[in-house]
């Protein structure tokens, strides 16, 4: 068995890192509920979530 303590990721010290990780999930966070919010309109006045217009792409690629 061996024990592997990393000090540094990609020459960042490892407290840096999980800052950075801490932040990217944050903004991940921040950005999912933006796009929850939005809504788009076809030329018929339909909205549409970017969730439905993803499932009418998966229906329309199993056609």
């Amino acid at each position: 068995m061996a024990l592997v303590i990393l000090a540094e990721i990609n020459g960042r010290p490892l407290s840096e890192a999980y800052e950075s990780v801490g932040e990217v999930l944050r903004r991940a966070r921040v950005l999912r509920a933006t796009t929850q919010n939005l809504q788009t309109r076809d030329s018929d006045g339909k909205r549409y979530t970017p969730e439905d217009f993803a499932r009418s792409l998966q229906v329309a690629a199993t056609r």
